[in-house]
């Protein structure tokens, strides 16, 4: 036994061996772990352990980096012994940012002459961000005109975020951004605008949406137009023969959003694969096995697991094995990773399903040998 924990240890170490950590425990702590991590120098991680980060005095968290190195945040952290933010849960409400409808949640600023950066969040909740004039009242995150890296959202909980424009997150002009695994529930877009909003433009790579759950969003339109939507807002802004923006959007459950779910782009290239939705407008440029059918999710508001019968059980589309050299496809360089919404395996019975969370495996009716 001591040998195995040894080897743990070991092993975390080595994991962050490149990077600065920052294990921290209060509101406080974290503000200033990002104000270190802007102007350091080196890659970070910012380790949060499990309990409530309120912003203070009304403030958001803020990120300004004048820098070209990568920082991750992830939450659920606790110590073992001596060892600080040592191992994690796997539960993302565990750890909660929540701005207590005073103030947006978590902001990153952006610096034109830093384009390198790249930024993952992950195994946390981004709670009751507000605000009346501005976009993404939970994550705004503005990135470079030639952003060149690489932006993760995964397994992340959205929830009670409320702004004019987009309620629970706004990415900006990202080369590449895969949000995956997370949900997003009870957001609010007052004009309509996506409660999750992605801007693209020339020489951007694109985005990729991959096995989410979005759920009772809502939006204060009187009169909804054609892009007025309360789900997944893909929007690109400019186009060239030298970049062609895309969006691959595969294996998402949309339901009980106002008006619709999903608002595609006329330009650009969209795939959309596998996906519970009631109502997309625009057209993708590929498509396929979209359903619309009830989910059939447990009856507890805060539990997304497809029950016995559900239409996403095994109904997603499964990841391309990939056996050639990079560079590849756009279509196929994306994964769902290993670990659903809840922490536990993202593929069983070896089919994945849509929507944040796995289906636990049925169990035979005659297992215990009565048969």
């Amino acid at each position: 036994m001591k040998n195995t924990v040894i080897v743990l240890i070991l092993c975390s170490l080595i994991s962050v061996t490149h990077a600065a950590v920052h294990c921290v425990s209060t509101a406080q702590e974290f503000k200033t772990a990002l104000q270190t991590a802007g102007s350091n120098n080196e890659d970070d991680v910012i380790r949060l352990k499990s309990g409530d980060y309120y912003t203070i005095s009304n403030t958001q968290f803020i990120y300004s980096y004048t820098e070209n190195n990568s920082l991750e945040i992830s939450g659920g952290w606790f110590d073992f012994n001596q060892f600080g933010c040592f191992s994690q849960t796997q539960n993302p409400m565990d750890t909660t940012l929540d701005a207590n409808d005073q103030s947006m949640v978590l902001m990153f600023t952006y610096n034109n002459d830093y384009p390198n950066v790249s930024f993952k969040i992950s195994n946390l909740s981004i709670l009751n961000g507000f605000h009346n004039q501005n976009v993404g009242s939970g994550i705004q995150m503005a990135l470079p005109n030639n952003h060149n890296g690489e932006v993760i959202i995964d397994r992340v909980y959205f929830a009670g975020n409320d702004s004019d424009i987009n309620g629970a997150l706004t990415i900006t002009w990202p080369q590449t951004v895969t949000i995956k695994n997370s949900v997003f529930q009870f957001n609010k877009s007052s004009e309509g605008d996506g409660v999750v909003q992605i801007n693209l433009r020339a020489g951007n790579n694109g985005l990729y949406f991959i096995n989410n759950t979005m759920l009772y969003n809502s939006h204060d339109v009187q009169s909804p137009d054609a892009s007025t939507t309360t789900g997944l807002k893909v929007n690109i802004h400019s186009m060239d023969v030298d970049g062609f923006p895309k969006a691959f959007i595969a294996n998402n459950l949309f339901w009980y959003n106002e008006n619709t779910d999903i608002y595609l782009p006329s330009i650009g290239t969209s795939y959309f694969y596998n996906n519970d939705l009631q109502m997309v407008k625009g057209t993708a440029d590929f498509e396929g096995n979209n359903i619309s059918q009830s989910p059939i999710l447990a009856p507890q508001i805060l539990n997304f697991t497809p029950q016995p019968g559900s239409p996403l059980i095994d109904r997603g589309l499964n990841e391309t094995v990939l056996i050639t050299d990079p560079p590849f496809p756009f279509d196929e360089e994306w994964s769902y990773g290993s670990s659903d919404f809840d922490g536990f395996s993202r593929v069983l019975n070896g089919r994945v399903d849509m929507g944040a969370v796995e289906a636990p495996p049925e169990i035979p009716i005659f297992e215990d040998g009565f048969e």
